[in-house]
């Protein structure tokens, strides 16, 4: 049997917390579940910019992984953000940093999607960074195709810009679908040489942009056909490769 002073006291700390703003929320059940994909976000980041010496890499990694690996919260979160302070403030994720140490400190609201419904099981900020660490690989993927299929180009001729366009997109999604590490998630891609009967690689993707300028590979099983045949040249959805990025 509770006493009165004990409910009173109950009633005044829900009344404090209600009027402070705070909510109570659910454990975060996506992502612990997602722990190894964000690490291996983590490993491509370092890899990406601790390029001096291996030193600074490995210190890198050790920093993100010592902080993934911590429960999903508060506490993560924080320790993310020390790592992100330490490796990525002069590299092109600096961005990324220094929203994520604006969430950590209070300084700066989280920007919740309407439409990113699964970012609610996870705490507050989590899914905004690593958002923000794709965003920036998806734009180093194109900004280093386009680097890449732009030698020897005249962009006034007409066939110059069709074929510019051609590779470049081509490079994109080659890279997405057959490198050893997805260049956008820093997953470790499926090898090619399955047994017979399993699942392999992905064997197709295509290209997409979000209304805020995302780029999107999407993936699909190879054995998808061209829903209209019309004479069409095939009729499964098989795609090129591009340099050596061959599956």
């Amino acid at each position: 049997m509770w006493r009165l002073p004990t409910v009173l006291l109950l009633v005044h700390c829900l009344a404090v917390v209600h009027l402070l703003g705070f909510k109570f929320v659910n454990p975060w059940p996506l992502c612990p579940a997602n722990d190894k994909r964000l690490l291996s976000l983590f490993n491509l980041l370092c890899n990406t910019t601790q390029t001096s010496t291996v030193t600074t890499r490995d210190a890198c990694y050790g920093c993100f992984f010592r902080a993934g690996s911590l429960a999903a919260g508060p506490t993560q979160l924080a320790a993310i953000s020390q790592c992100a302070s330490l490796y990525l403030i002069n590299t092109s994720y600096a961005t990324c940093a220094t929203n994520l140490a604006g969430i950590v400190t209070g300084s700066r609201p989280v920007i919740v999607s309407p439409t990113s419904g699964t970012t609610v099981d996870c705490y507050s900020g989590h899914c905004e960074f690593v958002q923000c660490i794709r965003r920036i690989n998806g734009n180093m993927l194109i900004n280093q195709c386009i680097l890449q299929t732009l030698v020897n180009r005249d962009l006034n001729v007409e066939a110059q810009r069709v074929g510019f366009y051609v590779n470049t997109t081509s490079c994109i999604l080659a890279r997405a679908r057959c490198d050893p590490y997805n260049p956008i998630t820093g997953q470790l891609q499926q090898p090619l040489n399955v047994p017979a009967g399993t699942t392999g690689r992905t064997g197709s993707n295509s290209l997409q942009i979000s209304p805020t300028g995302d780029i999107r590979i999407v993936s699909f099983p190879v054995k998808v056909a061209v829903g209209d045949a019309f004479c069409t040249s095939r009729t499964m959805l098989d795609q090129s490769t591009f340099g050596n990025s061959i599956c």
